[in-house]
């Protein structure tokens, strides 16, 4: 606001397809999720609610390559073989 960006912006430039990406994000990334999150909270230690943050970015990932021809990497198929190791290492139950 104090740079006086929103003054060029008009709601006509936004594509179809941005906002239905953005709806997708607002329910299923935001209300859904916050209410998944909690619900787990009720039901299991809050170490292994937690590891959604590790799984996450590796579902993203994959959402980008199948519906976004996102190029995955050799780095992201280490970094997500790390992130999920990790949440396999948490949720396994061992200490």
């Amino acid at each position: 606001l104090l740079s006086r960006e929103p003054l060029g912006w008009d709601w006509r430039a936004v594509s179809t397809k941005s906002f239905l990406a953005w709806s997708f994000l607002v329910v299923f990334g935001a209300i859904l999720a916050f209410l998944a999150f909690n619900y787990l909270l009720r039901r299991v230690s809050a170490d292994k609610v937690s590891t959604n943050t590790y799984v996450n970015p590796v579902v993203a990932a994959v959402l980008g390559f199948g519906l976004n021809e996102e190029v995955i990497t050799g780095q992201t198929v280490l970094a997500g073989g790390m992130l999920l190791l990790g949440a396999w290492w948490i949720n396994s139950g061992s200490r």
